[in-house]
């Protein structure tokens, strides 16, 4: 089974490991301390993922390289513009990513579907 995500914070103060990360897209890196958080987005290599949805201090934001393939597609804001802000879970190898704390190689990726109630 597998274990609890865990939150952006956690990812960028122990960046280590292969862990599921739960977060909210906010952008798309340019640089580890710039992120585009304005449509229309023209990177579709990488996302920025954070605690909440309105976070802009890049102190804050995880960048998420997405290699090509289905990572990727389902998950890169040029071809997905909804999901700007929307709440993902993406596992990756943490590493350093545009010199910051960020996530490498995500392999999975899984919009999560909020309901209000």
């Amino acid at each position: 089974e597998a274990a609890e995500p865990i939150s952006v914070a956690d990812a960028i103060s122990n960046n280590t490991g292969t862990p599921t990360v739960q977060g909210h897209i906010v952008g798309t890196a340019s640089s580890g301390t710039s992120y585009d958080q304005d449509a229309p987005f023209t990177v579709a290599t990488n996302i920025g993922l954070a605690d909440s949805p309105e976070e802009t201090d890049p102190a804050n934001i995880l960048p998420v390289q997405l290699p090509t393939g289905t990572v990727r597609s389902g998950l890169n804001l040029v071809d997905n513009p909804s999901l700007f802000q929307s709440e993902v879970t993406v596992t990756g190898t943490l590493a350093a990513y545009f010199s910051v704390p960020g996530m490498r190689s995500a392999s999975k990726e899984r919009p999560r579907r909020l309901t209000l109630k």
